[in-house]
C-alpha cells in the first residue's frame, strides 16, 4: 500500500465503535476515564495549542504500537490510498514507503514505474524531497509530496547502504499501473514466466487471462515470480493458490479470538494447471499473501521454491472503517500453512530489527534454521518461523557502485533514447557490440558524469546488456526489455535448470495419491 507498510490480508469490514466501545467501558471504566482526563489536561494546559484530532490520532497510533508491527491507523490520506491501490490508478513514482524511526524507507517498488526504471531499490532511504529533509516528515505527508500531476518532476535524494555518497534523482511522475500481473511471456520454448506484483481485487482474473494466453502460446512449464510481492488480499491469495493446488486441499488456515477468525481455506475447484510443472521464485520482499501461496505450493509438494528466504509475515489484518474516512488495519488472526507452520518472524525483542531488512539473507549461502519442523505431504522437512525457506537458495548479486550510480542518473536510458533516434532500424536480434560500448563511454565522458573510462571498461559486460535492455525496450517495448533482464537474472537461470526436479516432485506426489486412493 503506497505510503504505509500496511498489507491488508482481509477484505474491508465496516464498523468498530458502538457496542464494542461500550463493552470496553464496562470492563475498565477507570482506564477510559484516565485517558479522557489526560486528553483534557493536554488540550487545556500544554504549552502550545494542539488540535484535538492530532492528539487522538497520536493516541491511536500509540495504542497500536503496543500490539504488533502491522496493526496501523489509516488517516484520510492513507485510507484513500488503500482504496486507490486496490481499484484505481494514480500519478507518482511507483514506490511504497514506510517511516522507520526517522528514516523514510522504500519498502516496495511497482514494476515498470519511474522509480524502478531509474534503479531505486527496496531499502533505499529517501533523505530529502525537493531539498528538504524527511527526518521529521510523516510517511503520509511524504506520499503527498511524492505524488502530483502527470509529467511533473520531483527531486529526491537517496541514501543507500554501501554507498558513501547519496544518489540524486529527478523523477518524472507518471500514471502508475495497478495491475497485479507485471508481465507474462514464453521465456524459453515450452516454459512460461509470470511475474505477480501484488494481490488486489483483480488478481485472480488477471492470472486466469495470463495463464490462458501462455497456454495458447505453448506453455508446458511455469516460473511463477513472487519476488518483491509484499502481499495483499487473503481471498486473492487463496484463489491464486487454487490455480495450482488440487481441489479440496487446504491452502491456508487462520486462527484468532474474534468470531469468524478461525477458518480453513481450501482450493474449491479443479483447474487446467494442477499438473503444470512449477517453480516459484521468492526473496525477502515476498510477504503475506505471497508467503501463503509459496507455503501451500511447498507443503503440498506441488513445485519447487527457489530464491531467498521470505519476509515472514504470518499475521492477518482486517481493515475497519472509522469516522471521517479513516480506518484501522488491525491484526485479527494468525495464518498457518497447510502443514501447520506459523511463519511469522519474531518482533517482540526489537521492532527496529524486525522492520529493517535482514542482513543475513544477503550473506547466507544456506538458510539459517528457524522455528519448529513441519512436514510436507511427502514427508519433506520444512521450517516454521522466519518466513518460507526456499527448497533451493540462490542469491541475487547486486550491481557495482558505478553501475548503480549510472542508473540513478538516467545514463543508460538517455543513451538509449539517443541511439534509437540515430538508428531507427533496429533488428529484433540486435546485440550491443564493442563499438556501442565505446560510444557509450564517450557519452558518459561528454556528459561529465563522475565515472572514469577504465572503471567503465571493467564493467563492460554489465554495461553491454543494460544498454541492450534499454535500447530494445525503447524500440520494442517493455516485454523486450524485460526479456533481456531475465536472461541475466541468476535466480531465473537457476529456476530454468530445476524443472526436472520439479517434475519428479510432482510425479512422486501423484504416485502417492494413487497409492492412497487404491488402499481406500
Amino acid at each position: 500500500m503506497a505510503g504505509l507498510m500496511v498489507v491488508a490480508a482481509a477484505a474491508l469490514a465496516g464498523g468498530l465503535f458502538g457496542n464494542r466501545v461500550q463493552a470496553v467501558d464496562a470492563r475498565d471504566e477507570a482506564a477510559v476515564q484516565q485517558f479522557s482526563s489526560a486528553l483534557a489536561t493536554i488540550s487545556e494546559r500544554y504549552i502550545d495549542e494542539v488540535p484535538p484530532d492530532v492528539l487522538i490520532e497520536g493516541a491511536i497510533r500509540g495504542m497500536l504500537r503496543t500490539l504488533d508491527p502491522h496493526s496501523n491507523f489509516l488517516n484520510a490520506h492513507a485510507f484513500k490510498d488503500m482504496r486507490i491501490e486496490q481499484k484505481g490508478a494514480f500519478y507518482g513514482l511507483g514506490i511504497s514507503i514506510q517511516k522507520r524511526g526517522d528514516e523514510l524507507t522504500v519498502v516496495s517498488l511497482i514494476e515498470g514505474a519511474p522509480a524502478q526504471r531509474l534503479g531505486i531499490q527496496v531499502g533505499d532511504i529517501i533523505a530529502e524531497i525537493e531539498g528538504v529533509s524527511t527526518r521529521k516528515l510523516p510517511a503520509d505527508s511524504a506520499v503527498t509530496k511524492l505524488r502530483g500531476p502527470k509529467g511533473t518532476v520531483v527531486h529526491i535524494t537517496i541514501e543507500r547502504e554501501g554507498l558513501e555518497e547519496p544518489l540524486h534523482f529527478a523523477v518524472e511522475r507518471a500514471e502508475i499501473p495497478l495491475e497485479s500481473v507485471a508481465t507474462a511471456m514464453i521465456l524459453r520454448p515450452g516454459i512460461g514466466y509470470l511475474r505477480l506484483t501484488k494481490f488486489s481485487e483483480t488478481t485472480s482474473d488477471e492470472i486466469d487471462r495470463a495463464l490462458s494466453q501462455l497456454k495458447t502460446e505453448g506453455m508446458e512449464k511455469l516460473i511463477f515470480d513472487l519476488r518483491l510481492n509484499s502481499g495483499g488480499l487473503l481471498d486473492q491469495a487463496v484463489e491464486v493458490a487454487n490455480k495450482f493446488i488440487d481441489q479440496d486441499r487446504v491452502v491456508v488456515s487462520t486462527r484468532g479470538r474474534v468470531r469468524g477468525s478461525n477458518h480453513e481455506y481450501r482450493a474449491e475447484k479443479s483447474t487446467p494447471y494442477r499438473d503444470l510443472p512449477l517453480v516459484v521464485l521468492v526473496n525477502l520482499g515476498s510477504a503475506s499473501a505471497s508467503e501463503i501461496v509459496a507455503g501451500a505450493v511447498q507443503d503440498h509438494d506441488r513445485g519447487l521454491i527457489v530464491g531467498e528466504t521470505t519476509w515472514g509475515k504470518g499475521l492477518v489484518q482486517t481493515v475497519y472503517s472509522l469516522e471521517e474516512s479513516t480506518g484501522l488495519a488491525l491484526t485479527t488472526a494468525r495464518y498457518f500453512t497447510p502443514s501447520g507452520r506459523l511463519i511469522q518472524r519474531a518482533y517482540s525483542d526489537s521492532l527496529d530489527v524486525y522492520l529493517h531488512l535482514d542482513p543475513r539473507v544477503a550473506d547466507q549461502s544456506e538458510p539459517a534454521p528457524s522455528g519448529e519442523i513441519s512436514h510436507t505431504d511427502l514427508g519433506r522437512s520444512v521450517l516454521g518461523g522466519g518466513g518460507i525457506t526456499p527448497d533451493r537458495v540462490v542469491r541475487f548479486e547486486d550491481f557495482s557502485e558505478l553501475i548503480q550510480r549510472l542508473r540513478s542518473q538516467y545514463t543508460f536510458f538517455n543513451y538509449a533514447k539517443r541511439y534509437v533516434a540515430q538508428h531507427p532500424e533496429i533488428a529484433a536480434d540486435f546485440k550491443v557490440d564493442d563499438a556501442i560500448v565505446a560510444d557509450f563511454i564517450r557519452f558518459v565522458v561528454e556528459k561529465e558524469i563522475d565515472a572514469k573510462p577504465e572503471a567503465l571498461s571493467a564493467d563492460r559486460d554489465t554495461i553491454a546488456w543494460m544498454l541492450e535492455r534499454e535500447i530494445m525496450g525503447n524500440r520494442y517495448g517493455r516485454e523486450a526489455e524485460y526479456r533481456i533482464q531475465l536472461n541475466h537474472d541468476p535466480q531465473v537461470a537457476a529456476a530454468l535448470t530445476l524443472f526436472p526436479e520439479a517434475e519428479e516432485l510432482l510425479a512422486r506426489s501423484r504416485r502417492v495419491q494413487r497409492e492412497v486412493a487404491e488402499r481406500q
